[in-house]
């Protein structure tokens, strides 16, 4: 049986993958989703909720066997929309990854850019623990390259004061 809210579709899909090495995906993914709940005045009712359940599933498409059509009509369509606009394309690494998908990310549209936010505000705020200096370098060094092809003045500033002030604050 198929669980049917992105919370519980999303932990058993992600079933025993690991998140920083040693605790179950499902901490990134709540991570996600509460600072998709932060910053809830943001958006609609029915964006907030649109994008909580892509803050859960955001990862599914990426890291596991789940296609955009197992989403689709388990979710609907804006929800896979959002999801389908944060995954990486497999064939490319480094700035070229970067680049095309931020490029879609914008595309997309406002909510696609706030759920790529949350999971980099997420994954910035775990990069402060220790022993996870490398990928603190690395949201530092992305941050310009997401900002100057993802920002729109005056477009969920407060969700990008909060990455930056995750990833650079001392």
């Amino acid at each position: 049986m198929i669980p049917k809210t992105p919370e519980a579709f999303a932990v058993f899909v992600h079933g025993t993958q690991r998140y920083g090495g040693d605790r179950p995906y499902r901490v990134h993914l709540e991570a996600v989703a509460k600072v998709v709940r932060d910053f809830a005045g943001l958006f609609s009712p029915d964006e907030s909720r649109d994008l909580e359940a892509a803050a859960w599933l955001h990862d599914t498409l990426e890291d596991t066997m789940t296609t955009p059509e197992q989403l689709e009509a388990a979710f609907g369509p804006a929800v896979t929309a959002l999801v389908k606009a944060v995954t990486n394309d497999p064939w490319l690494r480094g700035d070229a990854l970067h680049a095309k998908m931020y490029g879609q990310i914008r595309a997309a549209g406002r909510l696609a850019v706030a759920l790529k936010l949350a999971d980099r505000i997420a994954n910035g705020a775990e990069s402060r623990k220790p022993g996870q200096e490398a990928f603190l370098t690395r949201y530092r060094k992305g941050f310009e390259m997401f900002r100057g092809t993802a920002y729109c003045a005056g477009e969920l500033d407060p969700m990008w004061d909060r990455l930056r002030d995750t990833v650079f604050s001392a």
